[in-house]
């Protein structure tokens, strides 16, 4: 063992010496290429200037190539022909038609309402939610994402309409449906055992 060591460093000291004496014509050796003082490589300002210059351009190809994809992904969403309904043979993106699970409802050729068709086609969940997103889109109101509704009033969660959410215990509030007429604030004060948001903010 010992000996193998004497060599591997006697081959690294000649390899160290003959690098030192011509650095840019020697060649490192392939199981020296990892050590000190090969490695990390020492790049003169020039080499580096230059490598620094090929990344730069190499990320700005990269950008482009991103671009020209975006572009014709656009495009090609532009010039797509639009869904035709197998029914009435017009454009499914018109009134008394929907589009959904890769099934169309067409009012005119089903010969049922949208609420028959979909009690038949769709999950019970799926088709009340599309039901009150419907109701609220005819009252001129279009909730985000994040807006939830409630089950037990068909209203938007939030504190303007009487709801809230306890994230602890994971209890959701009603204020409509509350047998005993609390308001939000009564709410969690009794969850929060007696304390209120102002004394929570001072704590």
């Amino acid at each position: 063992m010992d000996m193998t060591k004497t060599m591997n460093q006697t081959d690294l000291g000649r390899a160290i010496a003959k690098w030192k004496a011509s650095p840019a014509s020697y060649r490192i050796p392939k199981r020296f290429q990892f050590c000190k003082p090969f490695w990390p490589p020492v790049l003169s300002k020039k080499r580096a200037a230059q490598k620094t210059l090929l990344q730069k351009k190499n990320k700005k190809k990269k950008k482009k190539k991103k671009k020209k994809k975006k572009k014709i992904k656009n495009k090609k969403k532009r010039e797509d022909p639009p869904h035709v309904c197998p029914g009435c043979s017009k454009d499914i993106s018109v009134i008394e038609h929907l589009s959904l699970q890769g099934l169309t409802f067409c009012r005119a050729t089903s010969g049922m309402t949208l609420d028959q068709w979909l009690k038949v086609n769709v999950p019970k969940t799926t088709g009340w939610r599309l039901q009150i997103k419907m109701a609220s889109a005819a009252a001129g109101v279009f909730p985000t994402r994040r807006d939830r509704t409630c089950t037990l009033c068909s209203q938007r969660m939030t504190r303007a309409t009487g709801h809230s959410m306890h994230r602890p215990t994971r209890q959701s509030f009603c204020q409509v449906s509350d047998p005993q007429n609390r308001t939000v604030e009564q709410w969690l004060t009794e969850l929060r055992g007696g304390k209120t948001e102002k004394e929570m903010l001072r704590d």
